[in-house]
């Protein structure tokens, strides 16, 4: 028996639209690629980031703090 020793942490839309709820899905999925693409595993990935990849994505849509 083979056993893998490895976990996972999962990050989708509804997080992203969680901290930028004005964003749709397709919006949202851009902000996980972009985080995905210039993942830094001495950062990780949190919920800062996802806000900032969102903003820097999409700085003119009008969203409430």
């Amino acid at each position: 028996m083979i056993v893998q020793q490895e976990i996972s942490i999962s990050w989708n839309i509804e997080d992203v639209q969680e901290v930028r709820p004005d964003l749709n899905g397709a919006q949202a999925w851009e902000v996980l690629r972009a985080a995905d693409q210039k993942y830094d595993a001495s950062i990780g990935l949190n919920w800062d980031l996802l806000e900032y990849y969102a903003n820097t994505l999409f700085p003119n849509v009008s969203f409430n703090d």
